[in-house]
């Protein structure tokens, strides 16, 4: 099946692997670097280097940070740019011992608060770097701004609450008269014909079955 370019998806993984090849071969070479500034940048994606006390050591240009300054990252912990309470949640903790244990980093998602107050939720892949005397030298990996899907994510949590809070029998269906969505008073309404009810269901055909 070919590729579909068109795809926001398709397109990240791609840009994402074309990074993670490049990045596999970059040497110091002015060239070399101005590639991976190039595909980071056309993907809204940055490349980040740590030392080895996991303080930022390189932070490339991209549509998303340059916004927030990225410069302000440097020589900084990632820890250093979000707040106490955050340090002390499982989902942090988790994540500092994955860095204390030398684990690979997947999908580690974070807000981070610039120093204007600007806001901005990340998602970071990474692995960690060593010597060939198998000394740890940092860790390196991609970073890609997933802001506008996680608030999407919070605002639809909290639609959907509201409607399967409101007592009012409700069913939404398709322009080909198919449901797509119903809320809890229409399922207790129709809990014997649960299945005639489902996304993708007929709602002539529902109406056949309760008939």
């Amino acid at each position: 099946m070919p590729t579909d370019l068109t795809d926001p998806q398709t397109r990240i993984t791609e840009l994402e692997t074309a990074l993670t090849a490049a990045k596999a071969e970059l040497s110091e070479s002015s060239l070399d670097r101005e590639r991976i500034q190039y595909l980071s940048e056309e993907a809204s994606l940055w490349v980040w280097e740590t030392d080895a006390d996991l303080r930022f050591k390189y932070i490339s240009r991209s549509r998303t940070i340059s916004s927030l300054d990225h410069k302000f990252l440097l020589n900084k912990k990632r820890e250093d740019v979000v707040t106490v309470d955050e340090l002390k949640s499982p989902h942090w903790q988790a994540h500092l011992a994955d860095l204390r244990a030398r684990r690979p980093v997947n999908d580690f998602t974070y807000e981070i608060t610039a120093p204007d107050g600007t806001k901005l939720v990340v998602r970071i892949n990474g692995a960690p770097i060593f010597d060939k005397n198998d000394t740890f030298m940092g860790y390196r990996g991609t970073g890609q701004d997933v802001t506008e899907r996680v608030r999407f994510e919070q605002t639809f949590d909290q639609l959907v609450t509201t409607f399967e809070s409101i007592d009012q029998r409700i069913a939404i269906l398709d322009r080909h008269d198919r449901f797509v969505l119903t809320n809890r008073s229409y399922r207790d309404l129709n809990r014997g014909v649960l299945e005639s009810i489902q996304p993708g269901q007929r709602f002539e055909d529902h109406l056949r079955t309760v008939a």
